[in-house]
């Protein structure tokens, strides 16, 4: 999938909304890096190899701040 189709079409799916939901919910809505609770968080692929059919493990929870730096890397 391109990036531009993964970012338009994916990210806005009803599976992925509703996987994200969860995720989130189960991360407590908290960041899974820094731990904090800010109004806005990420859902960060650890893995692409299930892009479709995630698992709650291929996924982890972080706000702007770590997403950005975990890109960074």
């Amino acid at each position: 999938m391109k990036r531009r189709q993964y970012r338009r079409v994916y990210l806005y799916s009803a599976w992925w909304r509703e996987f994200r939901a969860r995720v989130l919910s189960r991360a407590g809505y908290r960041c899974q890096s820094c731990g904090k609770k800010p109004k806005r968080l990420d859902v960060h692929h650890l893995t692409y190899a299930r892009l479709g059919r995630e698992r709650l493990g291929d996924v982890v929870v972080l706000c702007r701040t770590c997403h950005k730096n975990r890109h960074r890397k």
